[in-house]
């Protein structure tokens, strides 16, 4: 028989024991697996009064689950899944954090006052009704941009564009003028209002020359390690490489370098350019797509502390699909990808949205749909967040048209095994607390 002591012993290891086993559960389901069905939750953004007809579409959602409507041509505002929406004094938006700042340009002052909408950048925080407009900084740092030049920050000539912002308080952006017409990539500090030049290439000869610049949209053009994510422009052609910045030392890594497994690696020809940058997510990993090689979409992987890169796996094509019928322009943490496969059909050219993982391969989105919503259509799936929340278009059974936020229902099988846990833990205390003699009880606890 097992003494009082040895019995609680063994009941606290075994409460640690199912406790352990369903947060692994939870965290696998969460981080290695594409869940297993969706809720829908309609997104009322009436109070912004879009125009009658005119679809908005979202730029970006972050991991509160917050959705950026920031179109210029349509309404600016933040979605709360609690049904608050947050109007914005911006012109266009382009990304929001996790912390409610949104980053883009053309603050509602500047255009009060007719000025170029893209001359001035702007941050603003929603839950403080913050508002930092930031104009071009080519005066202000002579010394790391050689031929500047006196420019009136105001100028027709000048832009100044932010497209992305991470947790930390940097968003990174670009900016130029008329003496210089090439595109200077910076990142900016909210919380010191410093301005970090990313370093570009020089000219490459008579022919023209190249400017870098990062124009990723949503949330992937710098993430929570401070890399950044761009293209480079051959200003030659019409061609693109990707590149990467590390922000801590404003160098940048060219992913012309990267070698696929054939061993041709992604190096372009004469006019031609490596591809184009798609997403960066917080483990340096860069998705991207190529052109002239032997593969579409490919995983790379940047150490910040050598500025490398290196090529990790391609994305394999569906069964049944060519290579131009993909589509991805999103990924999370855990490495699911989002886009969509189309294909040619007596009706026109059609398009699936999909999830894909290594371990799972395509997913439809349409067929996550729990059955509760078994009359409704995803028509377009826009953006994901790391906690596999999904921002889309969909119909529904009436043939309406909404925007929505697809939520994974939760898997029961972590839930049970938490809530065994739990149950079981307070079950132990009561009988344990029952069990022991009187006497044994502190004073302070009698």
């Amino acid at each position: 028989m097992l003494s009082a002591n040895a019995g609680n012993s063994w009941h606290v290891a075994y409460v640690l024991f199912v406790f352990c086993m369903a947060i692994v559960s939870t965290s696998s389901s969460a981080i290695a697996q594409i869940p297993s069905a969706y809720d829908i939750q309609i997104i009322d953004i009436s109070v912004l009064n879009p125009p009658a007809g005119n679809p908005q579409i979202p730029k970006g959602i972050n991991n509160a689950g917050q959705v950026l409507f920031g179109e210029k041509s349509g309404v600016k505002g933040v979605w709360d899944p609690s049904g608050v929406v947050y109007p914005l004094p911006v012109n266009t938006a382009d990304a929001i954090n996790n912390h409610g700042w949104v980053v883009g340009h053309g603050p509602q002052t500047i255009v009060d006052q007719g000025i170029k909408d893209n001359a001035v950048a702007a941050v603003y925080n929603i839950y403080t009704d913050t508002l930092i407009e930031v104009p071009t900084w080519l005066d202000d740092r002579p010394d790391l941009i050689p031929n500047a030049g006196s420019i009136d920050q105001y100028d027709d000539d000048v832009e100044t564009k932010f497209y992305g912002v991470n947790d930390l308080g940097i968003a990174v952006g670009r900016t130029k003028n008329g003496e210089d017409p090439r595109w200077q990539p910076f990142s900016y500090d909210i919380n010191s209002g410093e301005y970090y030049p990313f370093k570009r290439t020089v000219p490459v000869g008579d022919s023209g020359s190249r400017q870098a610049y990062p124009d990723i949209d949503g949330n992937h053009a710098i993430n929570n390690n401070n890399v950044a994510l761009g293209d480079e422009e051959l200003r030659s052609n019409t061609g693109l490489d990707v590149v990467v910045w590390n922000a801590a030392n404003a160098d940048y890594a060219d992913m012309e370098i990267v070698q696929l497994p054939d061993g041709t690696g992604i190096v372009p020809g004469p006019g031609e350019s490596n591809g184009q940058s798609i997403a960066l997510n917080d483990n340096n990993t860069v998705l991207m797509r190529t052109t002239g090689g032997t593969t579409d979409y490919v995983l790379v992987d940047f150490d910040p502390s050598t500025n490398g890169v290196a090529f990790r796996t391609e994305i394999p094509l569906r069964s049944g699909y060519l290579a131009s019928d993909h589509f991805f322009h999103d990924m999370t943490d855990s490495e699911v990808l989002l886009g969509e496969t189309g294909t040619s059909t007596p009706s026109g050219y059609e398009t699936e949205n999909i999830l894909w993982t290594d371990s799972t391969g395509y997913v439809p989105v349409q067929s996550l749909l729990s059955s509760t919503w078994s009359g409704w259509t995803i028509t377009e799936a826009f953006w994901m967040n790391d906690n596999h929340q999904l921002v889309a278009q969909a119909l529904d059974p009436l043939g309406q048209s909404h925007t929505v936020l697809l939520n994974p229902v939760p898997e029961p099988a972590s839930g049970l095994l938490l809530l065994s846990a739990f149950s079981s833990l307070v079950l132990g205390q009561r009988l344990g607390r029952k069990s022991k003699p009187a006497n044994n009880r502190h004073p302070d606890f009698a």
